[in-house]
């Protein structure tokens, strides 16, 4: 599985989304490891250890995610950001 190294902050996309930086960077990561499937697998441990939060914390932040409209949950437990998140902040991508 690929490493995520580097998760660039938009400040004005997660300010449009009225979301914390954390909330961004755990949407980031659901993106990142959705890019080949269009959907993200990897576990909320796997995120806990990528941002150095706990496995709680990562749940809470993705129920958070789930109700602002930011993040998806699929029947089978994946994730997906939603176009709500790609659309603002690709907006600021190069």
């Amino acid at each position: 599985m690929e490493n995520v190294n580097l998760i660039k902050i938009y400040t004005e996309a997660r300010k449009a989304l009225d979301i914390t930086n954390n909330e961004y960077i755990v949407s980031s990561i659901i993106e990142f490891f959705s890019k080949d499937t269009g959907y993200c697998v990897v576990t909320r441990r796997f995120i806990s250890k990528i941002i150095g939060l706990s496995s709680v914390s990562v749940h809470s932040i993705i129920n958070k995610l789930i109700t602002k409209g930011i993040v998806v949950k699929l029947p089978d437990n994946s994730l997906k950001v939603t176009d709500k998140f790609k659309n603002e902040v690709n907006k600021y991508r190069g």
